[in-house]
């Protein structure tokens, strides 16, 4: 039994450790998830969720964090008791929202592992019940665990809580470290935009209330007495293009094919603040020029505000001159955690990407170009 409790115990630390941190270098997209998740509870509960949207990143950085120092508590025993009950409550909370998601098909990715490892919404909730009763059997056994912390644990919780809120700020002010999403640096998205291999399927067919599987639809099925049930995909992963969203397009024509057609560099925007940062946007607007007229890498405007917020921003920072186009606002927070962020496309490749913090020179965009 002694075994099975530290095989329990070292489980569960490791899933926290790892869940944790493939989050912590991305917030921004645990705070899009959470967003996501509040949107829903105030229209399906109550609004008072809705109060809680803003606080979606600062929320996203705690829970994080959470999982990871809680991931660490458990492998090194750091207040064994208190860990495994803050734990089981978290576990408790991440079950509720994996079975809403489920029962409701509300929000069909938890992010329980970023953008790592995709779960389906009755994945998760299965992986949440597994880690709910190994931390209810450990929580049973306390009182034959060693509950003693040493020294050594709290130097250990206290190098991960710095080291795990010093790689968020990181992440937050400039790009996620590691991109595990498909707009990622090197990535081609028109090949992404179609399937790896063709569908194939099995078909299910009835008679005599007993159900017969081919790989071939009979053409003659029903005079042998048989009846059409179902078909299923059986390589629906690798069938289904990688990217479904990529749509870019303005009110006179679609430019998805077009943007794929030499360089182009991309200036994201999902919101049109009030107050934009003048400086930002006038560098922003030398550099287009210069990377229009001088290099002839064509700049780009994609944006998910609507249209008259969108060319009243423009004028209002000068921009008026470089061409926009629409895209979903998924897409653009798929493609860039920034707003705005900047992405160099060439021949539909991407081989660079800024954080508005980190607005690259002409120099830097021409060696991402050729690289």
């Amino acid at each position: 039994m002694k075994l099975l409790q530290n095989i329990s115990l070292n489980f569960l630390g490791t899933v926290f450790i790892f869940s944790g941190m493939v989050k912590v270098i991305d917030p921004v997209g645990t705070a899009i998830k959470l967003g996501e998740y509040f949107e829903v509870f105030s229209y399906d509960f109550s609004s008072v969720f809705h109060v809680f949207v803003p606080y979606s990143l600062a929320l996203s950085v705690i829970f994080c964090a959470s999982e990871v120092i809680l991931g660490v508590g458990l492998l090194t025993k750091f207040r064994l008791k208190t860990t495994l009950w803050a734990t089981f409550s978290l576990i408790v909370f991440f079950s509720f929202l994996t079975f809403y998601s489920a029962k409701y098909n509300k929000v069909t990715d938890c992010g329980c592992f970023g953008d790592a490892i995709k779960f389906t919404p009755w994945q998760s909730f299965g992986k949440d019940i597994l880690l709910l009763v190994i931390t209810g059997f450990l929580l049973f056994r306390q009182k034959y665990l060693n509950l003693h912390t040493s020294k050594l644990s709290m130097i250990a919780i206290g190098l991960t809580s710095f080291l795990t809120i010093a790689i968020e700020i990181y992440a937050i002010l400039h790009l996620p470290p590691i991109d595990f999403r498909v707009y990622k640096i090197g990535n081609n998205i028109p090949e992404l935009m179609k399937p790896s291999e063709p569908c194939e399927y099995i078909y299910v067919l009835t008679k005599n209330s007993k159900d017969y599987e081919f790989k071939d639809l009979p053409s003659d099925y029903q005079k042998e007495g048989y009846e059409f049930k179902e078909s299923k995909t059986v390589n629906e992963d690798a069938c289904t293009p990688k990217i479904l969203d990529y749509n870019i397009y303005n009110s006179e024509k679609d430019f998805t094919a077009e943007s794929f057609i030499g360089t182009k560099f991309i200036i994201a925007i999902r919101e049109t603040p009030d107050n934009p940062d003048k400086e930002l946007f006038k560098k922003m607007t030398t550099l287009a020029k210069v990377l229009t007229e001088e290099e002839k890498i064509e700049t780009v405007i994609y944006a998910s505000a609507p249209e008259a917020d969108l060319e009243a921003f423009l004028h209002q920072v000068q921009m008026q001159d470089v061409p926009y186009y629409f895209a979903d606002g998924t897409l653009l927070k798929t493609m860039i955690r920034a707003d705005p962020g900047f992405v160099l496309l060439k021949n539909g490749t991407i081989k660079g990407k800024w954080h508005y913090n980190d607005l690259p020179t002409v120099e830097e965009i021409k060696k991402s170009a050729m690289q």
